[in-house]
């Protein structure tokens, strides 16, 4: 049977730096590599949130992008 790993977990902060000709917002992200597996929704938003407040630009995202090993 195939077994499913959690490899790596990536924190991504969507941030708006003003709006596109278009009209649209125009987004910049950050990333924060090695982020501890099973961390919990609530640590990361407020680590975000502490992470986003030293920024000039607003945040308007927060993303956890995980990646698994498949095993055979």
């Amino acid at each position: 049977m195939a077994e499913k790993i959690q490899h790596s977990s990536q924190l991504r902060l969507v941030l708006e730096q003003g709006i596109k000709e278009d009209g649209k917002p125009d987004l910049k992200t950050k990333s924060y590599m090695n982020i501890q597996p099973g961390s919990s929704a609530d640590a990361l938003i407020t680590a975000s949130e502490t992470i986003a407040s030293l920024q000039s630009l607003p945040l308007v995202e927060i993303n956890e992008v995980v990646t698994f090993l498949l095993l055979k």
